[in-house]
């Protein structure tokens, strides 16, 4: 598993990096070629994914279905990471609002305690405040962005409504994933922590 991991991710890292040339070149991004990738297919025959495996010759169709398939989970990732950078937050803000930090303690009681539901619901309408502001920092900025490509609008109170039951519907699924991450290291598979996780782009790579 570790084996195929290093190879998706090398595979996918030269895949970006011609993409990101390209369009710094041309303005259209473009995926590394089947006979551009043949240097890693070589030295990795034996640990090729599944997809890349099998009777028959790796054509170029077959390797572009790859290629987008891993680029589209990848992309879902990222994307992942930022609903998980903004839900952190949402957590443990401290300079958009004086409510309680919603720790691991808290986070597992909401839903269930009126106490926790009511901070997360001021936390979640000061960050929305925050988030329109005209003087949002860089980082809130980000974050904004980020939700307006989603398609969210801050411009009306229904488009903000919007939003924060988009945050509070992260806030849950973030406790019910640690309830889930919990039992996989109760079970010894440590593995499941990471394989499903979002890459925050604020972190280095």
């Amino acid at each position: 598993m570790k084996s195929k991991c290093i190879f998706g991710s090398a595979l996918i890292l030269l895949s970006c990096m011609a993409a990101v040339t390209a369009a710094q070149s041309s303005g259209n991004a473009q995926f590394l070629s089947v006979d551009e990738a043949q240097p890693v297919l070589r030295a990795m025959t034996t640990k090729l994914p599944p997809d890349l495996q099998g009777p028959g010759a790796l054509t170029p169709e077959r390797w572009a279905n790859w290629v987008h398939k891993e680029d589209a989970e990848s992309r879902a990732r990222l994307d992942r990471g930022e609903e998980d950078t903004l839900t952190n937050l949402l957590r443990f803000g401290i300079t958009f609002t004086k409510e309680y930090r919603i720790d691991d303690a808290f986070l597992l009681r909401y839903g269930q305690s009126s106490l926790v539901n009511s901070f997360a619901e001021n936390r979640a309408h000061d960050l929305i405040h925050a988030m329109a502001s005209q003087n949002a920092n860089e980082g809130i900025v980000h974050l904004r962005a980020f939700l307006e490509k989603e398609g969210f609008s801050f411009k009306t109170p229904a488009g903000q409504q919007k939003i924060k039951s988009y945050l509070l519907a992260n806030l849950a699924r973030l406790r019910d994933e640690i309830v889930h991450y919990t039992g996989a290291v109760q079970k010894g598979d440590r593995f499941q922590l990471f394989q499903d996780r979002g890459i925050s782009l604020d972190t280095n790579l």
